[in-house]
């Protein structure tokens, strides 16, 4: 018997203790029995319409069946579930999944690595498929510091899978103290240490404390937005000065280029640029003696060029004219 207590506890450790919309996973526990719509009440769940996209509205609760009251009048009375997908048009009603209390894989983390992001809950057994299956769906709870409930979007990635994405600070790990402002007191970000494995308040300049709820006596409101201010100038000012950086990087790159075709291709270049020069001025006044001077670095070239140069006279002192055989 005693075996038998330790393997339970074993299995509901490793995928994280479920009851009544509350879960444990390690040392981030997560309550959304909160976000719950009292079945009793003439309340009408969440939903959200998407008729004008896919045809279909839809209708849901948390870790709980719809209230009677929250089927609209194509759903016949023995329908009953956590979900629902209808269709006015098309005169559907499908059960897309139920909440199944202490499920052991009715939780998961969205990031299993970051426990401060949120948390998903799936629902199972809904209506059968054409294919068979039975319809689910998956509701992510994201962790929001100042929202209570919001339903962001809602799709069908696969046939017949449904992912509901939502917003609330219920999303949040209750180590991230929710007070009445919100979690850390909507003055700071739920954050997670892997070092340690908790989930802890992370406090914008000006409050400290577990929830971020103290105000620090030497920092005023004006000087937290005048620190808060500068923080984003020189976020916006490096953002700016990257793509400085990066244009000046593409005009060396192609300088760089343009140097390496010259010195690639340069005897080609300057023989084509030359011999336009020199039928433009054909004729030069030397000496014999002179040194014909030419602009090209390549010394092989100007040998080339005083060779091509035939000089008339028959003195040293004479100065005659020569003429560039191209």
């Amino acid at each position: 018997m005693k075996l038998l207590k330790n393997i339970l506890f074993l299995i509901c450790f490793s995928y994280g203790i479920a009851n009544d919309c509350y879960w444990n996973q390690g040392n981030a526990t997560y309550n959304l029995a909160s976000l719950m719509v009292d079945t009793s009440s003439a309340g009408n769940a969440y939903s959200y319409d998407q008729s004008m996209y896919s045809g279909y509205n839809y209708v849901f609760n948390i870790c709980d069946e719809l209230p009677s009251t929250a089927y609209p009048s194509i759903c016949t009375l023995g329908e009953s579930g956590s979900a629902i997908q209808y269709s006015q048009r098309a005169q559907a009603c499908y059960v897309i999944g139920s909440y199944i209390p202490n499920k052991s894989n009715s939780f998961k983390l969205l990031d299993d690595s970051d426990p401060s992001k949120g948390v998903s809950i799936v629902y199972f057994d809904g209506d059968y498929c054409s294919d068979k299956t039975r319809r689910y769906t998956q509701i992510d709870v994201y962790c929001s510091r100042n929202v209570y409930m919001e339903v962001v979007s809602v799709s069908e990635p696969i046939t017949c899978f449904y992912k509901i994405n939502v917003e609330s600070y219920y999303g949040c790990p209750e180590e991230c103290i929710l007070t009445s402002n919100g979690v850390c007191n909507n003055s700071g970000e739920c954050r997670y240490d892997a070092k340690s494995g908790k989930a802890y308040c992370e406090c914008e300049i000006g409050y400290s404390g577990d929830d971020c709820s103290v105000v620090d006596g030497d920092v005023s409101e004006d000087d937290y937005f005048t620190i808060t201010g500068a923080f984003e100038y020189i976020y916006v000012y490096q953002h700016n000065l990257s793509w400085v950086y990066y244009i000046i990087g593409l005009v060396i790159v192609l300088n760089l280029n343009i140097l390496l075709c010259y010195c690639i291709f340069r005897r080609k270049i300057r023989a084509i640029f030359g011999n336009r020069l020199n039928r433009e001025q054909p004729y030069y006044e030397v000496s014999q003696n002179d040194v014909i001077i030419d602009d090209s670095c390549d010394i092989e070239l100007n040998r080339e060029r005083r060779q091509e140069i035939k000089a008339y006279g028959t003195s040293e002192k004479d100065i005659v004219v020569a003429k560039v055989i191209i």
